[in-house]
């Protein structure tokens, strides 16, 4: 957000009761930034304007934005508001579904995908049937959402070990490919292996450092474009990607 729309609330869109704005709302908090948080899901309603407010961040949710649901389709006309009035707006997992939706470009995520095939969460599958048949769910989860967003142009957001698959990297051949680049202390502190802890069993944080190493080469060969995301929100991220994109 820019100096002077600090003093501006950010609204914040969530559609459980028990939700939070996680790391974005710690990253909104450290600068001083207020929220107004609401619920349109549980009846809260949302402003006609964003006149007050510096900008919106819709967040994701068990639903999908092709649910018919009155308030979903509700969320996907609002985003109209941002949009007119040029105020920063931020769609995390299904507020980025409804984005595309509005824009009318197709989005899809593979985790998702994943998950409605196998009737289950992707942590689940992992659990209880084991990493190879998460693979095998995955391989069809990126060819179901190729086909969904290559006719008309749109975005498949794929999971990190996705593209370890030769078959995967043979879909994605000729495609546009964004690898968002981060250094280890920056996806160490996104998945919580920061903070000073007990030691766990399996040392996390080496396994996590390995993982990183053996995939950065695979992911740098893929990319048409890489944008480095350390010490950047991810609206920061968001507006770098798009200017790089229309240049």
């Amino acid at each position: 957000m820019k100096a002077a729309a600090a003093s501006l609330p950010v609204l914040i869109v969530l559609h459980q009761e028990t939700s939070t704005p996680g790391r974005v709302g710690h990253y909104f908090q450290a600068r001083g930034i207020a929220m107004d948080i609401r619920r349109p899901r549980l009846g809260d309603p949302l402003p006609e304007t964003l006149a007050s407010h510096a900008g919106a961040v819709i967040f994701g949710g068990p639903m999908s934005a092709n649910d018919p649901d009155d308030f979903i389709r509700a969320e996907i006309e609002w985003i109209k508001v941002p949009l007119r009035e040029g105020k920063p707006f931020l769609g995390i997992c299904l507020g980025a579904q409804m984005l595309a939706r509005q824009l009318g470009v197709p989005f899809a995520d593979t985790d998702t995908l994943v998950a409605k095939a196998a009737h289950k969460p992707v942590s689940d599958i992992f659990v209880d049937d084991g990493e190879q048949v998460f693979r095998e769910h995955e391989r069809g989860a990126v060819a179901r959402g190729l086909d969904e967003v290559k006719a008309e142009g749109g975005v498949l957001a794929l999971g990190s070990g996705a593209v370890l698959d030769p078959d995967v990297r043979r879909m994605l051949a000729g495609q546009l490919i964004v690898y968002l680049e981060a250094e280890f202390t920056t996806v160490a502190k996104r998945t919580g292996m920061d903070r000073p802890r007990v030691v766990i069993p399996g040392n996390p944080r080496g396994q996590l450092r390995s993982m990183l190493e053996s995939r950065r080469p695979v992911y740098a060969e893929l990319a048409t474009l890489t944008v480095p995301t350390d010490d950047m929100a991810a609206e920061e991220v968001a507006a770098d990607l798009a200017k790089r994109l229309r240049a």
